[in-house]
């Protein structure tokens, strides 16, 4: 599964509004393609979760869209409630350091995105993902799970502990709640 990961242990997305504005403005049907990158065999399923549809746990859930006529899924972009996030989270004109990586497009798409939304860019070549660039605010990776469970992506990618974890995400409740899961 291809995710676009946002470091949410610096501005301008240490701010909850802020990553949800970014969430809010993704075109997913556009973005997901360019990671099905025949190397990595990326399945381009559109969704608004870690989990994809293909693994056991998964229950269709988008909040970041526009609109939808099934619930739970994406319909498309919801740019007008983006930008009420960015001004309400007080980040706009933020420096915004984006990965240069091999996806070229994808790249390219998510800094009209965040320029759209009022940050400014600036992209840093970075290596492999692991361990990430420490200030890089936006990252792209694809992530292969070792077995079909939900666990196989909730606990590396985003738990405190987690060996993979590229957004910096801690949330002490939140890892309690996978440990019981």
């Amino acid at each position: 599964i291809a995710n676009v990961v946002l470091n949410a242990e610096s501005p301008p997305f240490d701010r909850e509004d802020a990553r949800r504005a970014v969430a809010y403005a993704l075109d997913r049907a556009r973005l997901a393609p360019l990671f099905d990158d025949p190397g990595f065999s990326v399945e381009s399923a559109v969704t608004c979760q870690l989990i994809p549809p293909n693994i056991p746990g998964y229950a269709p859930y988008c909040p970041f869209t526009s609109s939808s006529a099934e619930p739970g899924s994406w319909a498309g972009p919801d740019l007008s409630r983006a930008t009420e996030l960015v001004e309400r989270s007080g980040t706009a004109g933020t420096d915004v350091v984006v990965a240069r990586t091999a996806f070229a497009q994808a790249v390219e798409q998510i800094t009209g995105i965040l320029r759209d939304l009022g940050y400014r860019v600036e992209f840093r070549t970075t290596g492999p993902p692991f361990p990430p660039a420490p200030d890089v605010d936006v990252s792209f990776m694809i992530w292969f799970q070792d077995y079909p469970s939900a666990a196989n992506f909730l606990e590396p990618l985003l738990s405190c502990r987690g060996p993979i974890n590229l957004a910096n995400f801690c949330d002490p409740a939140i890892d309690r709640r996978i440990q019981r899961a």
